[in-house]
């Protein structure tokens, strides 16, 4: 993996181990990757890497996770009477007709 492209390794990301196993073995897991990918970060700061650009690959690719859990519990969420927004009617009292 390069700093400028961090999704150039074939390590499986959250999203891909997520959706099928229970969510606290989903952490542990998560945070088992999290650790290896700082661990080679580190290693390659070491061994004469750029600084910068390994912790920040390192911090967007955390930052891109978190925010994609993030954008999937909002898909997942129902939609409530009180919702507003694209394809959703506002609610209205009834006999306001």
């Amino acid at each position: 993996m390069d700093a400028a492209n961090p999704d150039a390794d074939a390590t499986p990301g959250p999203a891909d181990t997520s959706d099928r196993v229970d969510p606290a073995d989903a952490r542990r897991l998560r945070a088992a990757e999290q650790q290896a990918r700082a661990e080679q970060t580190l290693a390659r700061i070491f061994a004469g890497g750029d600084l910068g650009a390994e912790t920040l690959a390192l911090s967007n690719r955390f930052t891109d996770d978190a925010a994609e859990r993030l954008t999937r519990r909002w898909r997942r969420r129902p939609a409530t009477e009180t919702s507003t927004g694209p394809g959703v009617e506002p609610a209205t009292e009834p006999g306001a007709d």
